[in-house]
């Protein structure tokens, strides 16, 4: 293989890894960002049926 195809195959390699990364991340990050809204959300209800 010439030093030419191993340049293109690891830049490929490596914009594959971090496309695959980011969804990944946004995925894990939207998964934590509704996870405890609703447990804020319903601590906040059980909250309000203790004090009402």
């Amino acid at each position: 293989m010439s030093f030419t195809t191993v340049v293109l195959i690891g830049c490929f390699l490596s914009l594959a890894l971090g496309i695959a990364s980011l969804i990944f991340e946004s995925g894990y990050r939207f998964d934590l960002r509704k996870r405890p809204r609703l447990k804020i959300e319903d601590g906040r209800r059980a909250s309000d049926r203790l004090t009402a």
